[in-house]
C-alpha cells in the first residue's frame, strides 16, 4: 500500500476495499456510503472512482484522539467501524455533544473554512475512518472543476442550512426573552397594584394582631 504525503495509508492501487467491503461490488458499496453523506450525495459511480484515490483509510485506538479543539481545520471524516464523540473541551473538563456510528460523517465544514476546529472528536472502541482533507478538494478544484463543483455545491447548501438553524434558534432565543420579559413586567405591576391596595403599614399591622 502507497504512502501519501501526508504520511497515511493511501487506497490507490491497494485491496482496500475488499478489505472495508465486503459485498463482490465494492464501488457500488462505496457509492452507496457517499450518497449518503450530503457533501458527496451528487456523485455518480465513475465520479466515486476519481474521489477514492483522493481517499485516506485511518485506524484509531480508542480513546484516540481524531482531532481537538483548537486545532486547524483540514477535512472530513466518514466513519466506516466503530464511534466517535464529538465534546467540548473547557476548564470544567469534557462534556459530550454527540456520539457519532457507523455511515456518519463530521468535520465536514472545515472543507470550506479551515478556521480552527471548535470541538473534540475521539475514537470509542477501535475505530476506522476515511478523511477527505481541504488539500485534496483544492487540487480537484484544480484539476477537475466539474467534479469540484459536485462536492462544493452540497457543501455551501450544509452551511447554508446550518446558518438558517443557527438565526431560528437565535429567533426562538429572542422571542423566549421577550415573552419572559413580559411576563416579570406583568408580574411587576400587579405587584405594584397589589401594594398600592395594601399599604405596606396595613400588613405590617395585621400580621401583629395575629
Amino acid at each position: 500500500m502507497a504512502i501519501t504525503t501526508a504520511g497515511v495509508p493511501s487506497m490507490k492501487g491497494s485491496s482496500m476495499w475488499s478489505y472495508l467491503f465486503a459485498k463482490n461490488d465494492p464501488y457500488q458499496e462505496l457509492l452507496e456510503l457517499l450518497r449518503g453523506i450530503p457533501v458527496f450525495a451528487k456523485l455518480s459511480r465513475s465520479d466515486v472512482r476519481e474521489v477514492e484515490r483522493l481517499l485516506h483509510h485511518r485506524k484509531y485506538e480508542p480513546g484516540a484522539v481524531i482531532f481537538k479543539s483548537g486545532d486547524t481545520g483540514l477535512g472530513m471524516y466518514i466513519i466506516i467501524s466503530g464511534a466517535v464523540t464529538i465534546s467540548l473541551e473547557d476548564d470544567d473538563g469534557s462534556r459530550e455533544l454527540v456520539r457519532l456510528g457507523v455511515g456518519t460523517f463530521f468535520g465536514e465544514v472545515s472543507l470550506a473554512d479551515a478556521s480552527d476546529r471548535t470541538a473534540t472528536a475521539r475514537a470509542v472502541g477501535n475505530t476506522e475512518c476515511l478523511g477527505f482533507f481541504r488539500p485534496e478538494l483544492l487540487r480537484l478544484i484544480e484539476q477537475r472543476p466539474a467534479l469540484a463543483a459536485k462536492i462544493l455545491l452540497p457543501i455551501a447548501e450544509v452551511l447554508g442550512t446550518r446558518l438558517r438553524d443557527a438565526n431560528q434558534k437565535n429567533l426562538e432565543y429572542d422571542k423566549l426573552l421577550a415573552a419572559e420579559s413580559t411576563k416579570r413586567s406583568v408580574l411587576e405591576e400587579e405587584l405594584a397594584k397589589l401594594d398600592q391596595r395594601v399599604p405596606l403599614q396595613s400588613v405590617s399591622g395585621a400580621v401583629g394582631t395575629v
